[in-house]
């Protein structure tokens, strides 16, 4: 699914199931022990955390790949999302926790890792 297909879903359509925040939850902890979020700025940045933890959980559980169709920050500030979205990309692919064409790049057809699989089985 097209990352920006999948951002704008999870920021319009929450899923409020106990089992599937439990799940982000544990994904916001992972992103933020990989030192790809930053916990000082959670007070200022906390809802756009969830919403790419939200938005990795759902592409796990459509069994979907996210899809980086372009890297232009415009694009993003066009449809409402944050351009921090690229690097945290890049930083999730960089970690292995996120694995594409490109060993350092987002871009093109990113899958969910093995390490983030494991701990979003259900």
């Amino acid at each position: 699914m097209n990352v920006i297909s999948l951002m704008k879903q999870v920021c319009e359509n929450p899923v409020n199931h106990p089992d599937f925040q439990e799940r982000s939850a544990t994904v916001l902890g992972i992103l933020r022990a990989f030192d790809i979020l930053s916990p000082k700025r959670a007070s200022q940045n906390g809802h756009l955390h969830q919403q790419l933890s939200n938005a990795l959980v759902l592409a796990y559980d459509n069994n979907e790949t996210i899809d980086v169709s372009t890297r232009r920050m415009g694009n993003l500030q066009q449809f409402g999302i944050t351009t921090r979205l690229i690097k945290w990309l890049d930083d999730l692919v960089k970690a292995g926790l996120l694995s594409g064409p490109s060993p350092d790049k987002a871009e093109g057809k990113l899958i969910i890792g093995d390490f983030l699989s494991d701990h979003l089985v259900k």
